[in-house]
């Protein structure tokens, strides 16, 4: 069965943003208030999340775990000349 490539495209889009802010976030459970306003709808552009992840899931956290793998790996084949500060959190390019 073929898939639908909403990974491939959200990391494509994490890359974009990236170069553009210079760092991204990836959600977690543990860091989810960080990326909600009042209402709980609010997130920033930089603010990565799986399409296939719902935040009321036991699996959320593997599987924005996995999206960050994806990124970090589309980075390393594509633009091996960065130098890259990696937390569980955020991809910050160093300057």
């Amino acid at each position: 069965m073929r898939r639908t490539g909403e990974t491939t495209r959200t990391v494509d889009k994490a890359v974009q943003l990236l170069f553009k802010h210079g760092f991204i976030y990836i959600q977690t459970k543990s860091n989810e208030e960080k990326y909600f306003g009042k209402h709980g709808v609010y997130r920033e552009e930089y603010y990565i999340v799986d399409p296939h992840a719902n935040e009321k899931e036991n699996n959320f956290n593997s599987l924005q775990e996995n999206l960050k793998n994806r990124i970090l790996k589309r980075l390393h084949i594509e633009h091996q000349h960065l130098d890259l500060k990696v937390t569980k959190e955020k991809i910050l390019i160093k300057k």
